[in-house]
């Protein structure tokens, strides 16, 4: 995203938590969601905020909201002590169900406390994102990594996914940076597929692409999970 970010000509601030390789037209702010020092220093003479970081897997509901929600709310009073206007929030299509699981309530809560909280501290959107894949994708590599061993394990037959390669995703941020049509807007956005794909058919393109014909296997959700095959998403 900060290449993509940075090659349609803004300077990106971006926060991490370990060491980065220097990237033109990129500035690296060492620190964490919990450090409200290094979140004045992202947000210092800022246009916009992009906020992405989130908590995808944890063992404990708190874990989830603690970060997701508690993290927002603490990078938002740093947006705002700025004087940032504008600010894109990247959530998840999980939102639309809180009930689901946890991850899914800690998300919708993150979304409340900038629709709500903030609301009137900026010109806000909120981009409800499906599963990414593509460079730099490490979370839904991982579930492509069986393929090696010519397994796949799904959800249940007929699970379900919605994807966006992340080429398209920072297209769509981009240019919602500079859409004011979307203020004030929580926008889902996919690969253009209203109902998904089945995963079963993601693994068998993907197995196609790698010369590899794979098992695929249903397996109750609980066991991926455990096995930390699948967020809690």
């Amino acid at each position: 995203m900060t290449v993509h970010l940075a090659s349609a000509g803004h300077h990106v601030r971006a926060l991490t938590r370990r060491a980065m390789a220097p990237q033109a037209a990129v500035t690296w702010v060492a620190g964490s969601l919990e450090d409200s020092r290094a979140l004045d220093v992202l947000c210092q003479g800022a246009d916009a905020l992009i906020h992405g970081a989130a908590l995808i897997k944890a063992r404990r509901a708190a874990d989830f909201l603690a970060v997701n929600a508690g993290g927002t709310r603490t990078v938002l009073a740093a947006a705002q002590r700025a004087g940032t206007r504008r600010v894109v929030l990247l959530s998840s299509l999980a939102a639309r169900l809180p009930g689901l699981s946890a991850y899914a309530a800690s998300k919708k809560a993150a979304e409340d406390v900038l629709a709500q909280a903030f609301a009137s501290a900026f010109d806000w959107t909120i981009l409800r994102i499906p599963a990414v894949y593509g460079p730099g994708d490490r979370e839904t590599l991982k579930l492509f990594q069986m393929l090696r061993w010519r397994l796949a394990l799904v959800p249940g037959r007929d699970a379900r996914a919605s994807v966006i390669h992340v080429a398209d995703l920072c297209a769509a941020l981009t240019a919602c940076l500079d859409a004011p049509l979307t203020h004030g807007h929580v926008l889902d956005i996919g690969d253009g597929k209203a109902t998904g794909h089945r995963l079963a058919d993601l693994y068998r393109a993907a197995g196609a692409l790698m010369d590899v014909r794979p098992l695929v296997l249903a397996v109750p959700r609980a066991v991926l999970v455990a096995a930390g095959g699948l967020n809690r998403g």
